[in-house]
């Protein structure tokens, strides 16, 4: 995370890291939001346009340029079959569900993370929404990627603030009154 100028124009000299990873496979597809004075980012790693999915990693500051540390239970997309994914995608084209099997199980979210979307209901009594977008690769029934469908989930906290394994939903909706 990094702050900018005031009239974002440049660096403010401010920063700080998230996590060091210095091995392949990378994160990707990171989201951030703020929700009761914590801000939250959820990565998943690397997997370019896997049809299975990819996971979701939680971690939280109390300030975007402040230390950031990793959920416990981290993990918010499991496998479908309710098992961890696998820590390495060496080539890109493993299945992090099932290794051996590229059809095998998909993650709970068949998803690849693209951003968290925060709603805001018009009643200032009601608290925001904050919804998980993922891009399903290689989800059209025609094969052309624009035609791919997208999973959005309402994310679930605890009494905590943390952030509960995502389920998926086939519908849901939304009162913002």
């Amino acid at each position: 995370m990094e702050s900018l100028l005031p009239d974002w124009s440049a660096s403010s000299g401010h920063y700080s890291t998230i996590f060091v990873k210095n091995d392949y496979p990378w994160y990707e597809g990171g989201g951030v939001m703020k929700r009761d004075g914590t801000f939250y980012v959820m990565i998943g790693t690397d997997c370019c346009f896997c049809q299975w999915g990819g996971d979701a990693l939680v971690f939280t500051a109390t300030n975007p340029v402040g230390t950031w540390t990793e959920q416990v239970d981290a993990e918010v997309n499991y496998c479908a079959d309710g098992s961890m994914p696998i820590e390495h995608n060496i080539t890109g084209t493993v299945n992090l569900c099932d290794r051996n099997n590229v059809q095998g199980t998909n993650f709970t979210i068949p998803a690849q993370q693209f951003n968290i979307v925060t709603i805001a209901p018009s009643s200032p009594n009601k608290e925001n929404v904050y919804i998980f977008y993922g891009e399903r690769f290689r989800s059209s029934p025609d094969g052309i990627k624009a035609n791919d469908f997208q999973a959005w989930i309402p994310l679930a906290f605890d009494h905590a603030g943390a952030v509960q394994k995502m389920a998926w939903m086939d519908s849901f909706t939304l009162t913002l009154e």
